[in-house]
């Protein structure tokens, strides 16, 4: 055997080597993840969805704005590829509707004495829907909203500085004790319990002049930020900013007494989910679940400008000031999956919605945090937007 045949046999053995990876690859990346999602479109199932509630509202988001149009998505997840595991339908949870009592008044005024405003702060008529009040100790103001139940309040850090002293809470202090102040106003949800899959995440703040600032240091921590999360069937339940929870609580170590200082801002939004899931017998027929999108929809979706950027978190940035628009050029999507949209005003439904969360690049700066929404329910059960 001559030694140029020996050359083209050895060559003509490495080309059908790497055609025979190419199409190993190919099949291993491409064809088996597609031809689920082909069958998954194909085969009926055998439950199918039960759109009892017909058709659905459309969702509102809240875009955070970036200084650039168009950023670039690219696909960066751990194994490369669209998740394979997205369920085909997905329940609808109703929210009961907050009901008016004439018993709110006075309940309303029990909770502003646990939050140290007294009847003298009182700056409304307590008849009224939402009731005022105006510390005269501290400045801060207290509304809540008997219709609703919603509580929030402002006090101006930066006015009394030395309430608030240096190494006196941390954060499972702060947990702790704003799940107290929960259970006294009577706010508490098991949806928002550990048990249940309830989260909090605490951010340590400092005072700087007229504004706070985070901090890793318990010696120089002065107050804490507690966001509440919570699950419906190990699926997480996000608000128009998902690095805020809908109830949100900034405190002090609250051992003084009542005082408008233990609290200085408050975000209590408590909307209650009607899980019929969970009933020891449910009847499936009530159980309302829609078909929703495959992900290489919501994908293509994404990559064509149609999903809301919804939080931008730049790196080593302060995360208890207020959001500056920021320049956003390459997101690099990193999770993909299924969660539920609460906004803070009330609405009938609790819907699903697709997550993209990722990071974000931009030239001359270290990047940081993105997460987008998408509606995850088909279109022809939602109705057209208004205009």
């Amino acid at each position: 055997m001559s030694l140029t045949k020996t050359s083209k046999d050895v060559k003509k053995g490495g080309m059908i080597f790497l055609i025979l990876a190419f199409l190993y690859y190919l099949f291993l990346l491409v064809i088996i993840p597609n031809s689920r999602n082909i069958l998954r479109k194909m085969i009926p199932e055998k439950n199918p969805p039960n759109p009892i509630y017909g058709q659905l509202e459309p969702l509102k988001f809240t875009q955070k704005a970036i200084t650039n149009q168009g950023p670039r998505y690219v696909l960066d997840t751990k194994n490369g590829r669209l998740p394979d595991n997205i369920p085909t339908k997905m329940v609808v949870y109703k929210l009961k509707k907050p009901q008016f009592s004439y018993l709110a008044g006075t309940e309303a005024e029990k909770n502003a004495a646990i939050l140290g405003y007294s009847q003298t702060d009182l700056s409304s008529d307590l008849r009224g829907d939402d009731l005022t009040w105006k510390s005269l100790l501290s400045g801060g103001t207290l509304h809540v909203k008997k219709s609703t139940g919603q509580i929030t309040a402002e006090t101006a850090f930066h006015l009394r500085p030395d309430e608030y002293k240096a190494g006196n809470i941390d954060a499972n202090k702060a947990k702790s004790y704003s799940k107290l102040l929960l259970t006294k106003l009577g706010r508490d949800d098991d949806t928002y319990n550990d048990k249940n899959g309830g989260t909090q995440t605490v951010t340590l703040g400092k005072i700087m002049g007229n504004s706070i600032m985070n901090t890793l240091l318990y010696s120089e921590t002065q107050f804490a930020r507690v966001d509440f999360y919570r699950q419906i069937n190990k699926y997480p339940v996000y608000g128009s900013d998902p690095k805020k929870g809908l109830i949100q609580i900034y405190l002090r170590n609250p051992t003084l007494g009542n005082s408008p200082y233990n609290y200085p801002k408050l975000d209590i939004n408590l909307h209650t989910i009607e899980d019929l899931t969970k009933e020891k017998n449910p009847d499936v027929t009530k159980i309302a679940t829609y078909p929703i999108i495959y992900p290489d929809e919501a994908w293509a979706e994404i990559k064509k400008q149609n999903g809301v950027i919804v939080d931008v978190s730049p790196k080593d940035g302060n995360t208890l000031a207020s959001y500056e628009p920021t320049k956003v050029e390459t997101i690099l999507i990193k999770e993909i999956y299924l969660a539920y949209y609460e906004p803070e005003e009330y609405v009938p439904y609790l819907q699903p919605i697709y997550v993209f969360k990722g990071i974000y690049n931009t030239k001359g700066t270290p990047g940081g945090e993105v997460m987008l929404y998408f509606p995850a329910i088909t279109k022809e059960f939602v109705k057209a937007p208004t205009k």
